[in-house]
């Protein structure tokens, strides 16, 4: 059985005006294995991390399907059947990722608030929390 432990919004300054906007989300749900779905739009795309980076994984891919417009995703089979981003895109693709999130978000002005569930598994959350916040990622 799944169940519901994490979920992260994204959120991108839009304008003065308006503020910041929500533009994804994603939930982490646990159940055979962690699975992240990414809602955007009207589409959730689904991908299984690598359980000691569960965190930076979710993070990379929210940025990502931030970034893509939304014609280019709009083609993309969604509700798909869930495949580790090591099997995607490859370990060399994955740690470079990772190790941009803080600049990738910066770039896009987005900002994250995250709730988590009693039972949240999640390796060294609050560590990966701390280093992204030190390296200007604004995550609640």
């Amino acid at each position: 059985m799944k169940y519901l432990s994490t979920a992260i919004f994204a959120t991108i300054d839009s304008s003065k005006k308006t503020g910041h906007c929500l533009s994804a989300f994603a939930i982490l749900l646990h159940g055979k294995s962690p699975c992240w779905e990414i809602h955007v739009g009207k589409r959730v795309f689904r991908f299984i991390p690598s359980l000691k980076h569960i965190l930076e994984d979710g993070l990379w891919q929210l940025i990502l399907y931030c970034y893509i417009p939304e014609s280019e995703y709009n083609c993309d089979v969604n509700y798909n059947k869930p495949i580790p981003l090591k099997q995607e895109f490859g370990k060399d693709v994955c740690k470079e990722r990772r190790a941009d999130i803080a600049k990738d978000a910066a770039e896009l002005g987005i900002q994250f608030r995250m709730v988590t569930w009693p039972g949240a598994v999640i390796h060294n959350m609050e560590k990966v929390i701390a280093g992204l916040q030190k390296q200007g990622i604004v995550i609640n």
